[in-house]
């Protein structure tokens, strides 16, 4: 059983001299080893060509990209199996090739393992792989080429490496075989080590990209959130593994070590929190419970007073400048909300002052930096209306631009109440108008009743019951939550969400440009809210699609 080993490489000299090393050193001899350099210019030839007698194939020539080079191998290759470890990844120990290949006649299409990464500071962590290699394995997961063999014939049945994905193509092609019945075999030890700062991590906007127009092509919508519930829940069932594990390791040690341990814990989230509030100001869990609950129970109260049957609402929400929208957001919601508590993020305009006018608004101020800060906004959305706890029939968690409609808002509520729902979906549009006048106190639903249906961000759940849901799970973005608790969900038809920021130009505009200069460290690291850094033409563009594609919603 012969192996082809199909290494490729673009300037980077010492990794694919790591990578030669670490492929002699194989007890397991039956292999062909292929190197495909891109044109390198770095000194990589010198080290091919210093090995020439143990490299039974090598070209270099400019190529059009990583999987365009790996089909170029395959094509060269002759061994019943291949795998491709490029330029700077290791095999995880010199008997690894040994230990799968023990079996002479393996029957399996794809043979994979568990993954070791290097870290900055020279250790490695295991990256583990799934026992049953299924689609969903693929699914908000990446199993590493590096420790993925395949059967070459699987390649002359299905086709190549699609190569107009530059990053994802591994991926599609896996799926591809899964589709057709591909048998896969998991080995159980790591095959492969690599380091960090591949293409995928590099590109995470173009890797999501590419992902999700994989999904799409292999999944119907409703599978798809079905998958992406699974995905939640998978990770849920992972998460309290390993707080169980921990709970066993900590009955194994002494009561002074775990209360260390859990010092260290309660200071690493403190140094968490400052990252998001580095001006010395309190955390905003602080910021928060320094008003106190009996606001909210104040509220109650009167209500109580005044005989109203209608459920009580509490609406949290957060703000940055929004003067334009407040009007339009207090006279939408102020008929059936009982509270309103808006975080507001240091705004420079007249939003405080326009907000603690309000009777029924509360007004919790934070500061993210002086950043747009996209997980000091997820915490909030996440954390902050456990406060309403007993106190409130149902919550409303959104921004100040988005709209939550039905022709009448106090039957619906009496219904989930009276129903025992636990949550509301809505249907989502994006609106549209070229302008939006100054507020005269006509409503916005009146003012703006064209726009686009938009299932994908704004199809959601924003209106629950505090009480029944423990946990709300909103998503970066918050365009997808993964409620935990008592789940029983009302739809209907009539229940729209109206997302209103393409409904003046001018203001669509400057808040762009606002955000644009503000994004935070993290943001740009982790990809959040990236939208928000695209040109003036670019997001005219989207404005002026929105517009024309318009139709009356309500």
């Amino acid at each position: 059983m012969k192996l082809s080993i199909i290494t490729i490489n673009l300037n980077n000299r010492d990794g694919l001299e790591r990578t030669l090393n670490s492929v002699q050193a194989q007890t397991f001899r039956n292999f062909e080893q292929i190197v495909i350099d891109g044109g390198s210019s770095d000194g990589s030839l010198d080290v091919i060509q210093g090995r020439a007698e143990t490299i039974t194939y090598w070209v270099s020539e400019p190529d059009a990209g990583i999987y365009f080079a790996m089909n170029k191998g395959i094509k060269i290759s002759s061994g019943e199996y291949l795998i491709f470890l490029n330029s700077g990844d290791c095999l995880a120990s010199t008997d690894v090739l040994a230990n799968i290949f023990c079996d002479e006649n393996p029957e399996s299409d794809i043979i994979y393992g568990d993954t070791l990464r290097k870290t900055p500071d020279g250790s490695t962590e295991l990256r583990a792989t799934p026992e049953n290699l299924t689609p969903f394995a693929f699914y908000k997961f990446r199993i590493c080429h590096q420790s993925v063999i395949y059967r070459r014939t699987l390649f002359e049945k299905y086709g190549d490496y699609d190569i107009s994905f530059r990053i994802s193509a591994d991926t599609e092609f896996n799926l591809r075989c899964l589709r057709a019945g591909a048998k896969a075999r998991r080995v159980q030890f790591p095959i492969s080590i690599y380091e960090g700062g591949g293409v995928s991590a590099t590109n995470i906007e173009n890797a999501t990209a590419e992902n999700e127009r994989i999904w799409n092509h292999y999944l119907e919508p409703s599978i798809r959130e079905d998958y992406e519930r699974l995905a939640y829940l998978d990770a849920e069932c992972r998460r309290l593994q390993m707080a169980e594990d921990w709970i066993e390791n900590a009955k194994r040690k002494p009561l002074w070590f775990n209360i260390a341990l859990v010092c260290k814990w309660q200071w690493d989230k403190l140094v968490q929190k400052k990252r998001f509030f580095p001006d010395g100001r309190a955390t905003l869990r602080s910021a928060f419970w320094r008003f106190p609950r009996r606001f909210l129970r104040n509220a109650k109260r009167d209500r109580q007073v005044s005989g109203s049957t209608r459920p009580v609402v509490h609406l949290y929400a957060t703000c940055l400048n929004e003067a334009r929208m407040i009007p339009y957001f207090l006279k939408h919601y102020e008929s059936f909300v009982d509270v309103f508590t808006i975080f507001d993020n240091c705004s420079t305009d007249e939003s405080v002052k326009m907000l603690k006018v309000h009777p029924k608004v509360r007004v919790v101020s934070f500061d993210s930096g002086g950043k747009f800060d996209e997980s000091a906004i997820l915490w909030i959305k996440n954390q902050a209306w456990k406060a309403s706890r007993g106190l409130a029939d149902f919550v409303i968690v959104c921004d100040m631009d988005e709209f939550l409609y039905h022709p009448d808002p106090e039957s619906l509520l009496k219904l989930l109440r009276d129903r025992e729902y636990t949550l509301l979906h809505t249907n989502g549009y994006e609106m549209a108008s070229e302008q939006l006048p100054e507020f005269s106190g006509t409503s916005i639903t009146t003012l703006v009743t064209k726009g686009v249906p938009d299932s994908k961000h704004y199809s959601k759940t924003l209106l629950f019951d505090p009480d029944k849901l423990t946990e709300i799970n909103f998503n970066a973005g918050c365009h997808k939550s993964y409620p935990a608790g008592t789940v029983k969900a009302y739809q209907s038809k009539d229940v729209k969400l109206l997302h209103c920021k393409y409904v003046d130009r001018d203001e669509v505009l400057r808040k762009y440009r606002w955000n644009r200069g503000r994004m935070s460290a993290n943001n740009v690291k982790n990809n959040l809210s990236k939208h928000n850094m695209r040109s003036d033409e670019e997001v005219m563009a989207t404005f002026d699609r929105i517009l024309t594609q318009a139709e009356t919603v309500i």
